[in-house]
């Protein structure tokens, strides 16, 4: 049985970033202003790059992905190269209670919680479809959803699927259907915008579509609904959790849609900005 997905981390606050790095093998996002030297380039390089990470704690979560990426193309930060890579990250706090922290032998590390979370559920759902073992969660009342002539029309293609990856749907009038059961960790609140948005990316494929690409798709929305969200403060433990769940994954540097999930800012970068190399 594939492990509930579910987004029900208790809402305990992320430790301070002071606190989590404790007082060894940690580091301050800002420094004591130092006389600026010419051979203080490097470290104000680096400052740059602090100043730009702190200032994702005023932003609005619906922004920091994009600014990040414009920032690491800017101060050198990198994607990781290898899953092994992960293995051994350290957790120190959250950026705006979306961003995990993290430090290890390679650097600083930046962990998007909500597509980390997705990777790993995503390859959870896909594993146990193909084995045939999931089960879906019967809501307490069937919710009734109206569905345009299209979907309609995909659903009646793709109901036995639907079936097959937890949902328990009926249809009840020519237009309309009631949504009985649906994968673990999706809300009943979340059931319609899940159903409708399965129906709707199949709607819009305009090429023949394979059963692979089909489970992988209901796979990759089920997990997105289902996976822990941004601005959600997650303690100690649940970074620690969700990292080595990160690390044992098949594909770890991406999320089923493509976004990246982890960003490096490497040790070499660092020894280069402090002129050590």
């Amino acid at each position: 049985m594939i492990p509930a997905m579910t987004t029900g981390f208790n809402s305990a606050a992320a430790p301070a970033m002071e606190e989590a790095g404790g007082s060894e093998g940690g580091f301050e996002l800002t420094g004591t202003p130092l006389r600026r030297k010419r051979s203080d380039c490097g470290l104000i390089r680096l400052k740059q790059f602090s100043r730009a990470l702190g200032r994702f704690f005023e932003q609005d979560g619906a922004h920091i992905a994009e600014q990040f990426r414009h920032a690491a193309a800017n101060q050198g930060i990198e994607r990781a190269a290898t899953a092994e890579s992960l293995t051994d990250l350290k957790p120190l706090g959250q950026v705006n209670a979306s961003f995990i922290v993290a430090v290890n032998g390679e650097g600083l590390w930046i962990i998007d919680q909500h597509v980390a979370h997705e990777r790993i559920l995503f390859e959870q759902h896909l594993k146990a479809r193909r084995e045939g073992q999931i089960t879906g969660q019967r809501m307490l009342m069937p919710h009734i959803v109206e569905l345009s002539p299209r979907q309609e029309v995909i659903f009646g293609q793709i109901g036995e699927e639907l079936s097959a990856n937890g949902f328990e749907v009926s249809q009840m009038g020519p237009r309309s259907v009631a949504i009985q059961a649906t994968p673990a960790g999706i809300s009943a609140v979340d059931a319609e915008k899940l159903l409708l948005e399965i129906l709707d990316g199949v709607e819009r494929e305009n090429q023949a579509i394979s059963m692979d690409w089909l489970q992988s798709r209901i796979a990759a929305t089920t997990s997105c609904h289902a996976a822990i969200k941004i601005n959600m403060p997650l303690d100690q433990t649940k970074m620690e959790w969700l990292l080595a769940e990160l690390a044992k994954t098949e594909a770890p540097m991406s999320c089923p849609h493509g976004r990246p999930v982890v960003l490096r800012y490497s040790v070499r970068e660092i020894e280069r900005a402090f002129h050590r190399i």
